[in-house]
């Protein structure tokens, strides 16, 4: 239980620091629903997700991650490993971050 809350505190104080960019955990779930709905509804899960520094995008909206992992995308029920290093651009819609740029 100590550990429990322990992992809580401090993906709370971790949340709280930064320069107002996405979490790790907001940025692999922004990355999911980009690539579901870019493969047309296909499971996508990450390995390996690691998120860089991201950077308040200057002259424009949202903040500008380096990601760099391994995406698997269930095709029929076959994982097919596609690497993935890129920088996307993610802003906050809604409430919820959202993929808006990739580069």
């Amino acid at each position: 239980m100590k550990k429990f809350l322990f992992t809580i505190a401090a993906g709370v104080m971790l949340a709280g620091c930064g320069n107002g960019g996405p979490s790790k955990s907001q940025v692999e779930a922004a990355l999911i629903q980009h690539f579901e709905q870019a493969s047309g509804g296909m499971r996508t899960t990450f390995e390996r997700l690691d998120v860089g520094g991201c950077e308040k995008v200057e002259g424009g909206p949202g903040h500008a991650c380096a990601v760099d992992g391994q995406a698997v995308i269930d095709v029929g029920g076959r994982a097919q490993r596609e690497a993935l290093t890129a920088t996307f651009v993610f802003d906050e819609v809604g409430g919820a971050w959202k993929v808006v740029a990739a580069q």
